[in-house]
């Protein structure tokens, strides 16, 4: 029963996780990784890393990694970005890198904002064919330690034009955004079939409760915060729903999600606890996916870092706030 579960893991959940964009558990994080609407939304120069380690008892655990750079740009009213990522999925060695270019402008009214952005990117598709193991490497007693004669086994590997796009609409306190990416649906074929990779649809929003405390003010910012929200994606047939809230005191933030579809089984459904700290522009944050389901205790959750430095501050938003006319929008994390 245990071999039969290790080998539906093995085969059946990487289909599972290859049919799908990676997710980070902390997308709050990475706010332009879900909406290219959030590109320079802060009017600062943003700069952020995240590393997620997923499923590590199993092996060749996936690994994914992001850097992002984004910018406002004051009166203009627009933003810019770029987005690099590297996802390997499992043992078989299949990698994914992407790099994405961003853009996003904004149209101010009197108590919200409507926020479009852009995303264009180009991708590579690869698999590296020496962690495979082929029949005619086998014999008898084992390993034959010859490589393999097989053929058509080099340029494993496709590249392919990738275009998104988002809306987002919020006030001091809110916010609400939908989005779409691969609408051009790209063929990642590794074959030379046709393997179109299916549109990610998404919806997300939240609200955010701040007190300044006895010894401070709005001119020098928030002291605590509360942050509900919640982020649902649909890709081809797989539905997944983030739902849950970041709590800061000064400098400390920590938040508690739930990942899954409570109506429908699903082998990636997790409670995700996170802490870390926010002072000046700096930001760490550490999360722990504990999974939920059957094979919870087979996979050993999943490890997400995220580090992000914004080169701005609070006077410099407020400055900005009264020349534009543009509401601020409210931090995701803090």
């Amino acid at each position: 029963m245990i071999l039969r579960i290790f080998i539906y893991l093995l085969c059946v959940l990487p289909s599972f996780v290859w049919a799908q964009d990676p997710h980070l558990s902390q997308f709050f994080s990475t706010p332009t990784g879900i909406n290219p609407a959030f590109t320079g939304i802060t009017q600062q120069t943003r700069f952020n890393f995240n590393f997620r380690s997923q499923w590590p008892q199993i092996p060749g655990e996936y690994l994914s990694y992001q850097v992002g750079y984004d910018q406002g740009f004051g009166e203009s009213r627009n933003g810019v970005g770029l987005l690099m990522s590297l996802d390997q999925a499992g043992s078989a060695g299949v990698r994914t890198i992407q790099a994405q270019a961003l853009y996003a402008y904004t149209l101010p009214f009197e108590d919200f904002a409507i926020r479009a952005g852009l995303m264009l990117g180009y991708g590579n598709r690869s698999l590296n064919h020496y962690q495979l193991l082929f029949g005619d490497q086998l014999s008898q007693i084992g390993l034959t330690g010859s490589p393999t004669q097989e053929n058509d086994l080099t340029n494993i590997n496709v590249n392919y034009w990738d275009v998104g796009t988002g809306f987002l609409f919020y006030g001091e306190s809110f916010w609400l955004g939908v989005s779409g990416y691969h609408l051009n649906r790209p063929n990642q074929s590794l074959v030379g079939s046709e393997d179109r990779l299916p549109m990610q649809i998404s919806v997300h929003g939240g609200y955010k409760f701040v007190s300044y405390g006895h010894s401070r003010s709005k001119r020098d910012g928030y002291s605590m915060a509360l942050s509900p929200g919640f982020y649902y994606s649909q890709q081809g047939d797989l539905r997944q729903l983030d739902l849950g809230a970041n709590g800061f005191i000064d400098p400390i933030v920590v938040g508690l999600w739930y990942r899954g579809v409570p109506i429908q089984p699903s082998f990636n459904s997790a409670i995700v606890a996170m802490a870390g700290f926010r002072y000046k522009g700096y930001q760490f944050l550490y999360s722990f996916d504990t999974p939920v389901g059957r094979f919870a205790s087979m996979t050993g959750g999943a490890h997400e870092i995220s580090m992000a430095l914004d080169l701005g501050n609070f006077q410099t938003r407020k400055r900005f706030r009264r020349r534009s006319g543009i509401i601020e929008f409210p931090d995701l994390v803090h």
